[in-house]
């Protein structure tokens, strides 16, 4: 056990607990608009601030509470009856959750599907997923008119009392809108956790838990209260690769025919590790073996340690920054390498479905939310805990081509099997069919295993996520995680909580006095203004805001 992590832990706890504090006094008043959005910030400070737990019992009293306030729910001014209902908090370009219901939605598409975003806050939305949306014959539905978190839970109460065939929630951990809008509410509702490592909202209105992997899967079952007969596992929808020129990337890239490339995708703080566990640490003497290696990484900037081996290797190792279009890497790659200490599971699945070599070093424990565990993965050799296996397992990669192209033909028909369409496809059909028996508490069919070393691997998960939260700079300060909800208080709570910020971030956070809704469309207009797109092309399909 690391004791500094439980300190923080503790700190953690004590700060949810004076938010949670704050949102039942508003609730006591008659204060329903603020104690939303203080329950909102509670949760958006767990979830990148760890408290040591994974769902939180006064939270979901508050967000009964709440939802018990509701009227009915109006006539929604769409139709969604029939329809298979995606409710996200905010939908983007580089959202690995954006990408997971793009393809469920072209991976299924028997069912109409319509999109719902509680909290959009003027970024475009993709129009690979818009046009996903329309040509299933659905519609994509903002809620981000009123800048009232329990309106916008009104709204999405009126669109769940119009005979959907069912929601799906690929919500942010914090989203307390549809906590609020579905408590008790009529159609099957699936939560989809895909933050399934954090802390988060929106279990108690599940009647199914998809998680994404079997650790999400024991996890849920360990630390979040979720029955054995209410969970499944749903693997990540992938799509086949498109066609690519391993020798055309390579020039691209400028990379030479004859060298072994390395790459690794993923958002920056994935790569944000202490000195010693760092991902140019761990490599720095593979690259000095290997004259012919190359190691190209999207994601962090060529700064700090990443440009020292840079340096030392005469640019044999560059890290790109954030590339829009990763196909060339890995087109050029002949091994794949996952982020560490934290895992991408996406990036790595879509590797292994190229036919690359996959291999990931995960700390202590494999197999855990922290790692790229998953399915296709069991038994497979990709997840090592030390670093010297992992270690020699990439030498024989490296120096050995055959062993590359064994290994990687077996990865890739692994995740063929499990990810991509039609047994993906079947396998969403299976858990709508689910979901009335997971409602009705009926007896699982099959088993779960549980956490192994049960109190030992719970307290070493949660030290490393806390360890890892401050080394990659996600964890903030409970008075900025506030901030970033006062757009959905009132005026004067608004005036109270930037004054309360350090004096340095008064002047930055000035736009957080303006309401959400507003801020939204000052967003779309200056984007407008700035001659950036609103979409991505000029003809959008069909879409709606409720005001």
């Amino acid at each position: 056990m690391d004791t500094r992590a439980q300190e923080l832990i503790a700190q953690h706890r004590q700060e949810v607990d004076q938010l949670i504090d704050l949102a039942e006094a508003d609730l006591s008043r008659g204060r329903l608009r603020s104690a939303a959005a203080r329950v909102q910030s509670a949760a958006r400070y767990a979830w990148y601030s760890h408290p040591g737990v994974f769902r939180d019992e006064r939270m979901e009293r508050l967000t009964a509470a709440l939802g018990s306030t509701l009227a009915p729910g109006r006539r929604a001014s769409y139709d969604v009856a029939g329809h298979l209902v995606h409710v996200a908090t905010q939908a983007y370009r580089q959202g690995g959750h954006t990408r997971l219901i793009h393809r469920w939605m072209t991976s299924d598409p028997a069912r109409t599907h319509s999109l719902v975003l509680t909290g959009q806050q003027g970024v475009p939305v993709p129009d690979e997923l818009s046009e996903a949306v329309a040509a299933s014959g659905g519609r994509v539905i903002d809620l981000g008119g009123s800048s009232d978190l329990m309106e916008r839970a009104r709204q999405l109460r009126g669109l769940a009392e119009s005979a959907p065939q069912a929601i799906v929630l690929h919500i942010h951990p914090y989203d307390v809108v549809p906590s609020i809008a579905l408590q008790d509410a009529a159609p099957p509702t699936v939560l989809l956790n895909h933050a399934d490592h954090v802390f988060s909202l929106g279990f108690d209105v599940a009647d199914l838990v998809a998680d994404i992997r079997p650790a999400g899967q024991r996890l849920s079952l360990a630390a979040r209260g979720v029955r054995p007969e209410q969970t499944t596992v749903l693997p990540l929808p992938l799509t086949p690769p498109p066609a690519s020129s391993r020798a055309a990337a390579r020039t691209k890239l400028g990379i030479p025919d004859d060298a072994v490339v390395l790459t690794s995708i993923a958002s920056a703080y994935k790569f944000g590790a202490p000195e010693g566990r760092h991902f140019v640490d761990v490599h720095r003497e593979v690259v000095r073996r290997h004259p012919n290696l190359h190691i190209v990484v999207a994601g962090p900037t060529d700064t700090g340690r990443w440009a020292e081996l840079a340096a030392e290797s005469d640019g044999r190792v560059r890290a790109l920054g954030v590339i829009a279009d990763v196909d060339d890497l890995y087109a050029a790659a002949d091994i794949y390498i996952d982020s560490m200490p934290f895992a991408s599971l996406t990036s790595l699945l879509d590797a292994a479905l190229r036919g690359l070599p996959v291999l990931a070093l995960t700390g202590r424990i494999t197999h855990t939310v922290l790692s790229s565990d998953d399915i296709s993965l069991a038994g497979s050799g990709v997840q090592f805990a030390e670093p010297e296996p992992y270690l020699r397992e990439l030498e024989e990669l490296i120096t050995r081509a055959d062993h590359r192209e064994q290994v990687g033909a077996a990865r890739r028909a692994a995740v063929a099997h499990d990810h991509v369409p039609p047994a993906w496809s079947r396998r969403v059909a299976s858990l709508l069919d689910e979901i009335p028996r997971a409602a009705a508490g009926a007896p699982e069919a099959h088993a779960v295993a549980p956490i192994a070393n049960d109190r030992a691997t719970m307290s070493w998960i949660t030290d490393e996520l806390v360890r890892f939260q401050i080394a990659s700079g996600l964890s903030e300060p409970v008075w900025q995680a506030q901030l970033r909800d006062a757009p959905y208080l009132p005026f004067a709570a608004r005036v109270r909580l930037l004054s309360a910020a350090p004096r340095s971030a008064r002047m930055g956070g000035a736009s957080f006095l303006l309401p959400d809704a507003l801020r939204s469309r000052i967003k779309t207009g200056m984007r407008r203004l700035r001659g950036r797109p609103t979409s991505d092309k000029r003809r959008r399909p069909p879409a709606s805001r409720i005001n």
